[in-house]
């Protein structure tokens, strides 16, 4: 695949994600009915279908709080099992990798298991199963596509071929390019709330040319509902017409575009409206889980933000170089990267769906009730929250809480593929700057939606399949992936029913005073505090905002809503506005993933970054690190 070229490649050196939504270490799933409240049903319910809050879902986090704000654990533990050879924390794309790479590379037949404190495995790739009128109908919980597979580690690679991906397959199954709403000739569209501009309105854009100057985007101005003195800044701005830098000298603009939020520099610099700054907002929110006051311009730029031609000739030249090489095509499953954590638990017992692939592994029916039998040499452990993690002189041992009953287990070794903060928590052992650098980060706290539709009729009838949401609630609106494969096919006719994905960035304004790791820490409890009945209510109101003008009725037209909460969303990046450059070896997340004893850390946490590639090269090192152990011990 050719390398589209990043905006921040020629202003600041690193290479970043342009437009779209990335794969992130992120969500999971549940329907509601309409006709229904959001309750849970039996246990024996099949997980991805399950109905209410998903994602972090009651009985997951409960346990965790308890020993993470208030240190209370259980006193005593009740033995389970013999002694495993690893035990890993966490089932998410970390820990799933993981295991899958220490029983290759340790001659095989290794007896592991897996903890995990959620009802179903994948951590943020979590599945949405919708089932009407005889069809099954999916969406993306969390983690979403394959980004960028060229830039992947051999290691990463060679998995996930080895667990049945076959890349070639997988883009070409995306009709159209999913994720890159407004690129080529694709239109996109912006939805403008009646309480925020003159009125509402649906404005269609091939953003990426009308915010970089190419194009008519002139027409694309005229069509907003702003004043003509907003609308001929906007026209000056995106055009390139002025140097709104003039006098700085490169180094300079370097240093200011750096520091300097994004909206500071629209409005004192560029004399743009709350409103019209607004307009460029949805896209950084959904990716950088921030608003434009919270992230540096260039920051902005890399999201595909307009103001590159607006800063001098050096901008010109790397904005017409970007949208030259703009052909990026998602790599996607219909369920997002679920798929790749059902392919990894094929893989680790083949009995609990049998060999897969890509062209089969959508529409295949795990058991889960084999995922911990005795017999298995991988066991897969749901509704466990670790709470305990030590060393001892035979190897190590984990405490966990399953269903409210305490137990704890001997294995040889571990790798905790959990997030960082709960780490920090379970492991007494551990030297004080370590804990420091593991409570470093906060996770990107995030909101996705899922929403069946009886018909997509109105959805279509506002002319796009992606719409971005300046001012509203979701900032994102799209269809679910439209892939098809051999075992499964979206339908795009607009009579048919369809899934709607929905984003929310859970971060606050900015008050000026706040970190990023401010905002997300506020987000995080805003998200737990609000129910599902909060969110369906903006689901409902949003949705009728767009398209009642299509004949759009949520009480007629909602056959099922999904949420999934994630209040410990993206892994956290370091953010040029808030964090320093710290010298190699001394960053939080090198000094929090060192290695104690016989136990590793494994997560997306530990490499920086919430995309796949970063989840499955963290579990190699780790992997790495028992292999050096079992070679230098002889065990």
């Amino acid at each position: 695949m050719k390398k589209p070229i990043s905006r921040r490649d020629f202003m600041g050196g690193v290479a970043v994600s342009a437009v779209g939504l990335g794969v992130m270490a992120s969500p999971a799933s549940a329907a509601f009915s309409a006709s229904s409240r959001p309750e849970s049903p039996p246990q024996k319910a099949y997980p991805p279908t399950k109905t209410g809050m998903r994602g972090n879902h009651a009985g997951s986090f409960e346990v965790a709080h308890q020993l993470a704000w208030d240190g209370e654990k259980p006193a005593s533990y009740k033995y389970v099992d013999d002694v495993y050879d690893l035990i890993v924390v966490g089932g998410g794309i970390s820990g799933l990798a993981a295991a899958y790479l220490f029983d290759k590379h340790s001659a095989g037949n290794q007896r592991m298991l897996i903890l995990d404190n959620h009802d179903d495995f994948g951590g943020h790739a979590k599945r949405n199963e919708f089932h009407y009128k005889g069809k099954t109908y999916l969406g993306f919980g969390g983690a979403i596509n394959l980004e960028r597979p060229s830039e992947y580690s051999e290691t990463t690679v060679r998995l996930l071929e080895e667990i049945g991906v076959d890349f070639s397959a997988l883009a070409d199954s995306v009709q159209g390019n999913y994720l890159l709403a407004g690129a080529g000739d694709k239109t996109a569209g912006l939805y403008l709330p009646h309480d925020q501009y003159d009125h509402a309105c649906i404005v269609p854009t091939k953003f990426i040319h009308d915010f970089s100057g190419t194009g008519d985007y002139q027409s694309f101005v005229e069509a907003l509902p702003l004043t003509q003195e907003e609308k001929a800044v906007l026209v000056s701005f995106i055009g390139g017409e002025r140097d709104f830098l003039e006098g700085m000298s490169p180094g300079q603009k370097y240093d200011y575009l750096s520091s300097t939020p994004y909206r500071d520099f629209l409005e004192q610099k560029v004399g743009l409206s709350r409103r019209c700054t607004a307009l460029f907002e949805p896209a950084i929110k959904v990716n950088e889980g921030l608003g434009i006051d919270s992230v540096s311009v260039i920051a902005a730029w890399a999201q595909g933000a307009p103001g590159l031609a607006a800063v001098g000739t050096l901008g010109r030249w790397a904005n017409d170089l970007f949208l030259s090489s703009a052909d990026y095509k998602a790599n996607v499953f219909a369920d997002g990267n679920s798929s790749i954590a059902r392919l990894l638990v094929a893989a680790l017992i083949p009995g609990v769906a049998g060999a897969l692939s890509t062209g089969s592994v959508t529409s295949a029916r795990f058991h889960y009730d084999r995922l911990d039998r005795p017999e298995n040499t991988a066991r897969i452990r749901l509704n466990s929250t670790a709470v305990g993690a030590r060393n001892t002189d035979s190897g190590i041992e984990i405490d966990y809480v399953q269903d409210g009953l305490a137990r704890r287990v001997k294995g040889k070794r571990c790798i905790l593929a959990c997030n960082n903060e709960i780490i920090a928590h379970m492991c007494d052992e551990l030297p004080p700057h370590q804990k420091e650098a593991l409570l470093f980060p906060e996770k990107t706290p995030l909101v996705w939606a899922n929403v069946l539709l009886r018909t997509g009729e109105a959805f279509y009838q506002g002319g796009s399949e992606t719409y971005l949401c300046p001012g509203s609630f979701f900032s994102l609106v799209c269809c679910a992936p439209p892939v098809a494969m051999p075992d499964f096919v979206v339908s795009r006719n607009p009579a048919d029913p369809m899934v709607v994905f929905m984003a929310h960035a859970a971060a606050p304004e900015n008050d000026g005073d706040q970190s990023a790791r401010d905002l997300f820490r506020t987000g995080r409890h805003g998200i737990y505090a609000a129910s599902f009945d909060d969110y369906e209510q903006q689901i409902r109101e949003q949705l009728d905002g767009m398209f009642a003008r299509f004949g759009f009725d949520n009480s007629k037209d909602i056959e099922a809503i999904t949420v999934n909460r994630w209040p410990h969303g993206y892994a956290y990046t370091y953010r040029d506005l808030y964090d320093p450059a710290w010298p190699k070896g001394e960053a939080p997340h090198e000094i929090g993933r060192k290695r104690f004893g016989r136990i590793s850390i494994a997560n997306s946490d530990s490499e920086v970054t919430p995309y796949i590639n970063g989840a499955i090269d963290a579990a190699w090192r780790a992997v790495k690190e028992q292999l050096f152990l079992i070679g230098r011990e002889g065990a």
